[in-house]
């Protein structure tokens, strides 16, 4: 079982703080904000194809817009915390300075750096060196393409699993131990919130594997739900699991700092 050693006050005269925790609303807003989005995309497999296309799949689509959404105000959370949390430890708000540069990587690359929204027309050098002719490193035709897309992209899926859908468990009675907000790994770990977030962004595209060779560009319900869109439909779940653990940290800080 993983350790969480205390830093601060137990046995003497100086009372401990309770340990924060998640409150009930965020709980229920991560349960009902995953349930909801999967039953949406799983809807939208009914929508005919060029609906489907234009108001779910396209890079202006809602679900790309979404994921850019949850990945903004994640990385300002983030930042905030590494800048405005003095009770935490240097490996806390370094965690977090990481944290804060990656999700706006993230957003960045998602959003192609805002050219399908500002509508900027990409220098000829870089569009004819990108597999599909964006501003953005991640769908860039060069040797760095699977450091930039593939790695990190199972780097967070393992890390939705493992991070959040698992250690949470084994560090559950350590979480209740006076002092235990003092340790880095209280704020690292997620808490048992981010579960079902954790497992949706690891697990989303799981039937695509078995499913694609039967029923890719078939443009039915399988395909349009499960198959074609489901490593978009996978970053979708992955921010929206990075936006649900920002919100857990910052509101378990403010009542860190508040006692």
């Amino acid at each position: 079982m993983l350790s969480l050693p205390a830093t601060g006050s137990v046995g003497g005269t100086e009372p401990v703080a309770p340990t924060p925790r998640d409150p009930v609303w965020l709980k229920r807003l991560a349960w009902g904000a995953v349930l909801g989005s999967a039953a949406a995309l799983l809807f939208a497999g009914f929508l005919p194809y060029d609906t489907w296309e234009r108001w779910v799949h396209a890079e202006l689509g809602l679900k790309e817009l979404l994921t850019v959404v949850y990945l903004l105000p994640a990385c300002a959370v983030f930042a905030w915390l590494a800048w405005r949390g003095r009770k935490l430890t240097g490996l806390a708000r370094g965690w977090f300075v990481l944290l804060a540069v990656g999700m706006l990587y993230f957003a960045g690359e998602e959003a192609s750096w805002g050219q399908h929204v500002i509508g900027f027309e990409v220098p000829a050098s870089i569009a004819a060196n990108n597999l599909q002719g964006e501003f953005n490193l991640h769908n860039a035709d060069a040797w760095y393409h699977d450091l930039l897309n593939e790695i990190p992209r199972t780097i967070a899926g393992l890390s939705c699993a493992v991070g959040a859908g698992v250690l949470p468990f084994f560090v559950v009675d350590k979480r209740k131990e006076a002092g235990a907000s003092s340790s880095s790994w209280f704020w690292m770990i997620p808490t048992r919130t981010m579960v079902l977030p954790g497992w949706f962004g690891f697990g989303w595209n799981l039937p695509e594997k078995l499913l694609e060779d039967s029923f890719e560009d078939t443009r039915g319900w399988v395909d349009l739900a499960l198959v074609s869109a489901a490593d978009e439909s996978k970053e979708y779940f992955i921010a929206l699991a990075v936006l649900i653990y920002a919100l857990s940290a910052w509101r378990r800080y403010r009542q860190f700092a508040a006692d």
